[in-house]
């Protein structure tokens, strides 16, 4: 029976590959963690996106007050952010990460101003909420 082969490194021996890396490879290796990052962010928080796009998606089709134009480019919104938290959960890319942030500022300042609109009474509060829930996902 062999031993199994090890790829453990210690501190000394990770200090010193770090301190001869030249300034091309220290890039590639920033880069390459910036990638990985916005991966692992898209992938972790992209379930969530896809609650919260729903609740838009549904406040803009179930509202009390009738069918307005307003409640049905909420609902479109809605829509494209569940389309867009799917495909960047499956697919997730740098530009994935900047179209997710896109939807989601555009989608939070409607809601906001949907919200502002109806003077925060009643369900326009809760859509106040979820605006402002857009913002912090969108990144502001």
């Amino acid at each position: 029976m062999t031993a199994a082969k090890t790829n453990s490194l210690s501190a000394e021996d990770i200090k010193t590959r770090l301190s001869t890396l030249t300034a091309e490879e220290l890039n590639s290796l920033r880069d390459t963690y910036d990638v990985r990052w916005r991966t692992s962010w898209l992938r972790s928080t992209g379930w969530l996106n896809v609650i919260l796009g729903g609740l838009t998606l549904w406040l803009g089709l179930t509202c009390p007050c009738g069918f307005t134009v307003p409640k049905l480019i909420q609902a479109l919104a809605g829509g494209l952010i569940v389309g867009q938290s799917v495909w960047a959960i499956m697919l997730p890319s740098t530009a994935g990460f900047l179209r997710f942030a896109l939807v989601f500022l555009g989608a939070g300042i409607w809601n906001l101003l949907l919200a502002l609109s109806e003077g925060f009474a009643g369900g326009a509060f809760l859509v106040g909420l979820l605006g402002v829930a857009q913002l912090r996902w969108a990144n502001l």
